[in-house]
């Protein structure tokens, strides 16, 4: 459960970053959270990967 359960919830946090910096790009706290949720997300889905193999 666990290990199809994070890479999922990266994906997610990865589509949510992106999506909340797209709707509000001008606006710097909700840049610098959108590209640190980011970063977080892109380390939890390269650890899934990694992980995984």
């Amino acid at each position: 459960m666990v290990g199809l359960t994070v890479p999922t919830l990266a994906w997610v946090a990865l589509l949510l970053a992106v999506a909340g910096y797209l709707l509000n790009v001008r606006h710097a706290p909700t840049r610098a959270f959108a590209i640190a949720g980011a970063a977080f997300a892109l380390v939890g889905i390269v650890t899934a990967i990694v992980g995984s193999g």
